[in-house]
């Protein structure tokens, strides 16, 4: 089974993508900051990360530049709701 981390400090985005993607029959572990998606990463392997870009603290390019140095080989997505 592929295992994805979402990362996002709203709990409904994260509750919501995670809903879905369990669905879809990956393993998905969830986390509400950088700091938490950096610490799954120390403790776990993923095959993807989904990021929000934007939040307090790490932010997901802190997240990105963490988890290539933790996981060279994990995929990141970015995600922002921000149009700008």
């Amino acid at each position: 089974m592929k295992r994805i981390l979402v990362v996002d400090d709203e709990p409904a985005i994260v509750s919501l993508l995670a809903t879905v993607l369990r669905d879809k029959g990956w393993e998905v572990t969830g986390a509400g900051s950088g700091t938490e998606g950096i610490e799954s990463l120390e403790r776990g392997r993923f095959d993807v990360i989904l990021t929000d870009l934007v939040m307090p603290g790490e932010s997901g390019i802190d997240l990105l530049r963490a988890a290539k140095e933790i996981q060279p080989e994990v995929e990141v997505i970015l995600m922002t709701g921000y149009a700008t």
